[in-house]
């Protein structure tokens, strides 16, 4: 019993200061328009997005990014939060849709969720072929890219 109460308090302990290491790491101050967060470095996704939209504007951030939408007060166009599988069906088409009627003036996509690490973390997903990925098809055809950070290609729509 007592060496089970041991175990406990140094397992709390070993948790704790490999949380407290992770929070001392965090020393650079962004400010967002949710207020200031302290991160490891920059983020230049969201230094870009907060210095070309206003709060409440739309743009699509994909495959998964939701903190974005927050952190720079912007409205996702779409009902969807994620796009794990691009091929054609009923929510795929909405999305298509809600980019189409809102025009959001830039998209986002993390070209490493986009790629193989998309099966790092769902390792039994077998990406659609490129002629299959009905978003991807869209944002080329929409918009062009106007910058590439840390894997994620900036997007500005095209004018109509």
């Amino acid at each position: 019993m007592r060496f089970a109460a041991i175990a406990v308090v140094l397992g709390a302990i070993l948790v704790g200061a490999t949380d407290l290491a992770g929070t001392l790491s965090l020393n650079h101050p962004v400010t967002t328009r949710r207020g200031t967060l302290l991160a490891k470095a920059r983020d230049p996704v969201l230094d870009f997005l907060l210095s070309h939209t206003r709060p409440g504007d739309y743009a699509f951030v994909y495959p998964y990014s939701p903190v974005y939408y927050f952190l720079a007060d912007l409205r996702n166009p779409t009902p969807l939060n994620v796009i794990v599988d691009q091929r054609q069906n009923r929510l795929i088409e909405q999305a298509i849709t809600g980019l189409d009627t809102k025009k959001p003036r830039y998209a986002v996509a993390d070209t490493k969720l986009l790629g193989d690490r998309m099966r790092t973390l769902f390792p039994n997903f077998r990406p659609p072929v490129p002629n299959d990925r009905v978003i991807d098809r869209y944002i080329d055809a929409h918009y062009h890219q106007v910058a590439f950070e840390d894997g994620f290609r900036i997007l500005e729509r095209n004018p109509d």
